[in-house]
Parts: C-alpha cells; structure tokens; sequence
C-alpha cells in the first residue's frame, strides 16, 4: 500500500528499491516478462487509471439526474405529479429499479457547486443517544398520559417546537411549545427542548464550520425581541414520534436554506428518498441529512423494524421576510429576489394548499382495504397528508 499511494495513487515518487517493486509483483502473481518492475508498475498505473475513469463517469451520472437549475425551474404541477407517483409506487410495492442507494455519508452538489443533498456524521455518540433518550421517554409519555397529548400528537404523530412568523410580520410561539392544550403537561416540554439542546449545538456546529455564509445569515435573523432561538440559527424543529412521512415538498420552508433531519432509535428502513434525483440516502442514528426542502421533493420508505423518531431543524419562509436581507444560500453578494417569488408561490396556492405542517405517516403494515384509497388520495404539496398502510420492496444495488 505504501508502494501504491506514493507512486501509483498520487502520482510521486518514494524511495523505494526495485526489489520492493519486484516482490510485490511477485505476491501479486504478476507474470514473468522482460523488464517486470517497469511493466508491473505501469500495469498498476492503469488499473488506478481504470479506477478513476470509471468514478468519474459515476459521478457524471448521478450529477445529470439532478441539475440545481432543472430542479428549481419544475412547476408545482410537475412536483404534485412526481410526489403522487412516487407515493403509489411505494403503496403498491413497486420496485426502485435505477436508484443510487447511498449508505456512507457524502455531499451531493451541482455543476455550480451548490449543495443539494449532504449526508454527513454528527459526531458525538453520546449527545446522539441522549437525544434519543428524551424524545422516547417524551413519546412514551404521552402515550401514557392521554390528557398530555396535543391534537397534533393525536392526529399526526408530530409536533412543531420554536417560533413561526405569521404573515403580519409578527412572530408567534407554537402551540404545541405554550402546551397551550394542558397547562400542565408545559413541564414536559420544557425538559423535551432542553434536553434536545446539545443536539441542535451539533447541528449547528456541522452548519457553522460547513456552510458559514449561511449560517451567519441564520443568525442574524430578527424574530423579535421576545422569542428565545432555542435551537440555535434554526427557529423551529418538528418531532416525528416513531412515524415516516410521505413523498411530498416543503413549500413553505425557507427556498434558500437547508432543512436537516436527524433519525433516532435502533430501526430498519425508513430510508430518506428524493425520487428526482434518484438517491436513496440510508442513514443510521448519529447520521444526519441536509438538504433543500423547498425544492427537493423527498418523503421516507417504510420501518420495517424498530422504533424511528426523527428531529428536524428547518426555517420557516415567512421568517425572512424582505426587508431581513438574507440573500441566496451559496453566494452572499447576491439580491436577495427569492422571499418575494415564495410569497407569490404561497398567495397563488394559499387555497389550495391549506396550512403547513410536518405531515406524516404512522408505521403500519399496508392492507389491502387501504390500498384503493392511497391511488384516489390527492397527494399536496405540504406536510399535511395522511397517506395510509403500505409496504414496499427495495432494489438494493
């Protein structure tokens, strides 16, 4: 190996003797021929040469399946469509034939280095299990104590903590933070936010160190003088207790900023999927996944095994509002022009989209009873839509 990454690997030179090239190509059962160190050297050389080519023709793949600009240009209809696809393939166990499964953390970007998908590791083992800790003892709270339970627990199986803006310019707290629905169960999430805060410091920390122009912009943002930022650069984060969500894209997420999901529990399945790009992103606990929501259409495949809850860090679109210069994600010098073409998007569709929430699907096996009513469900374009009991087979590369 030594032999391989000085000379062959990255392309310098070692102080290597021929008899090190000639006993590994020896081991190597490199045939006897005349001037065997020089012609064994240059058989590596164009194995690696091989190697990379074929990486290279890879990732010329996997980037034509998801240009930035054919991306955002997709009209609401065209995304509808492909959530509603998508969705019915998953119900009626259709196979992902074509799909790039990723299993190692990695950052997906266009040909103009913008991110669209980053996979990465949050490292700190113990605050990941610790956070799974107190979202379960949450979650089993509640089922236990049914006065507890918000209408959103009830309904969905999710709950929005932070601040939102509403469209008077003015911030709010979220119901389910106030506990307005019992005073009493108020103790339960406070203990929730606060043990979820070494959390949102690691989230944080991986967008501060990767993303800095962004995340300087995240902070400066003005919700007002009395709502607390409780998870750092990110108002807002939704819990889905032991749930999954369906295909779908977030309008109402911020357009320039990336919205990070962290899985917890010990579970099978439950992939993270963007039928657009064609990814299917296995990610574990102590994993995370950050991408653009607003854009990407993604929803989850089933849990097949185990207890998955999640944590999502987003930003709200009406919490930067046009007159809080926030700019575009990757480039700082940038008009910012992308709050105004969301309040047109969010005017023109405010009917028929209804408010948004993290919607989401309960982990039920599928029957067959449900099955005709998944293909009549009209699919929205929000985190709203219940989508049913289904099952589906993967098509593992």
């Amino acid at each position: 190996m030594t032999l391989l990454e000085s000379e062959i690997f990255n392309e310098g030179s070692s102080n290597s003797t021929p008899e090190q090239w000639k006993e590994f190509g020896l081991w190597a059962k490199f045939s006897k021929v005349p001037n065997f160190n020089k012609r064994f050297r240059l058989h590596c050389r164009h194995l690696w040469s091989n190697v990379i080519h074929a990486h290279k023709e890879a990732q010329k793949k996997i980037q034509g399946e998801y240009n930035i600009s054919e991306t955002f240009s997709r009209s609401s209809k065209n995304k509808l469509d492909k959530a509603n696809e998508i969705t019915k393939n998953v119900a009626i166990g259709n196979k992902f034939e074509g799909y790039y499964h990723v299993f190692e953390p990695q950052c997906f970007k266009n040909s103009f280095g913008e991110t669209v998908v980053d996979f990465f590791v949050l490292r700190n083992v113990k605050v990941i299990e610790d956070s799974r800790m107190i979202v379960s003892q949450y979650y089993n709270h509640n089922l236990d104590n049914k006065k507890h339970q918000s209408k959103e627990f009830k309904k969905e199986l999710v709950e929005h903590f932070g601040a939102f803006t509403g469209n008077n310019n003015e911030p709010y707290t979220t119901a389910n933070t106030a506990s307005s629905h019992n005073r009493d169960h108020l103790k339960c999430v406070q203990e929730l936010i606060q043990g979820l805060q070494p959390l949102s410091d690691v989230v944080n920390g991986y967008i501060r160190d990767t993303y800095p122009a962004l995340y300087i912009k995240m902070r400066k943002l003005d919700l007002g003088p009395n709502v607390p930022k409780s998870f750092g650069a990110f108002p807002t984060v939704a819990v889905n207790f032991n749930i999954i969500s369906q295909f779908h894209r977030d309008l109402k997420d911020h357009r320039d900023s990336l919205c990070v999901v962290c899985p917890l529990g010990i579970f099978e399945g439950g992939q993270l999927v963007f039928p657009e790009l064609k990814l299917i992103i296995h990610a574990r606990q102590g994993q995370a996944i950050a991408f653009r929501s607003n854009i990407l259409v993604h929803g989850n495949l089933p849990v097949i095994a185990g207890i998955r809850h999640s944590v999502v860090f987003f930003i709200h679109a009406t919490s930067i509002k046009q007159n809080r210069k926030f700019g575009t994600l990757f480039n700082n010098t940038d008009p910012d022009h992308s709050d105004s073409e969301i309040d047109v998007g969010m005017n023109n569709n405010s009917k028929k989209l209804g408010a948004s929430k993290k919607h989401t699907i309960q982990n039920k096996k599928y029957s067959k009873s449900s099955k005709s009513g998944l293909q009549s469900r009209k699919v929205k374009n929000s985190r709203r839509s219940y989508l049913g009991k289904y099952n589906c087979i993967i098509n593992y590369l």
